[in-house]
C-alpha cells in the first residue's frame, strides 16, 4: 500500500512479506528517508539523509544487534555491536577500515587502535587478574609489551629477530623482596 501526498509524489509505503515487513517514509526531496523492517528473525531501522543516502542503521535478531553511523559516501565511520559476551565500538577512518576499537569480550576490557593502514598499532587490555599494554610497528609485528599480574609486573622489549622478549624487567617487589 502507497500513500501519496496532493502533488502525487510517495510518502509512505507500506509492505507485507510471510517472514516480515516493512513501512518506508519519503522525505520532502522525494527520496526515502526512514525504513522500519521486520524479519522473522528480527528487525531493522535505517534513517537516510536529505540526499536519500542511508546514514544510519540499527539492526537486532534474538542472538545480536548493531548501530551503524555512514558518511555521506556510504562507508561506515561508526559500528556498536552487542552479543551475548561482548560489547564493542568501532570507530573508523574516512576510508571506512577501523582505527580504534574499545570493548568488552569474554570478560576482557580492550582497546585497540589502527593505523591508517588497517594494522593494530596499540593494545590495552584489562581483566580480573591484570592488564597488559602492547605496542606494534609500521608492519604488525610485536616490538614492546607491560604486563601487570598476580606474579608482578613485565615491561618486555621484543627482538626484532624472532619477535620474542629480550629483556624482562622485574616488579618492583622482585627488587626489594
Amino acid at each position: 500500500m502507497i500513500l501519496w501526498d496532493a502533488q502525487t509524489r510517495p510518502k509512505m509505503k507500506l509492505g507485507v512479506g510471510q517472514q516480515g515487513g516493512s513501512l518506508v517514509a519519503w522525505g520532502a526531496e522525494g527520496r526515502p528517508a526512514a525504513v522500519l523492517g521486520a524479519t522473522g528473525t528480527g528487525g531493522v531501522v535505517g534513517v537516510a539523509a536529505r540526499d536519500g543516502k542511508l546514514r544510519a542503521a540499527m539492526g537486532v535478531d534474538e542472538e545480536a544487534g548493531d548501530v551503524r553511523v555512514l558518511g555521506p559516501d556510504g562507508k561506515t565511520r561508526s559500528v556498536m555491536t552487542a552479543e551475548n559476551d561482548a560489547g564493542i565500538f568501532v570507530a573508523a577512518g574516512p576510508d571506512g577500515s577501523a582505527r580504534a576499537a574499545l570493548g568488552v569480550e569474554d570478560g576482557v576490557g580492550f582497546l585497540n587502535i589502527y593505523g591508517a593502514d588497517g594494522k593494530l598499532r596499540g593494545y590495552l587490555g584489562v581483566d580480573a587478574s591484570g592488564g597488559e599494554i602492547r605496542l606494534y610497528d609500521h608492519e604488525g609485528t610485536l616490538r614492546a609489551r607491560l604486563a601487570v599480574g598476580p606474579e608482578g609486573s613485565w615491561l618486555i622489549p621484543q627482538d626484532e629477530e624472532n619477535s620474542r622478549p629480550s629483556t624482562t624487567v622485574p616488579s618492583s617487589s622482585e627488587e626489594n623482596p
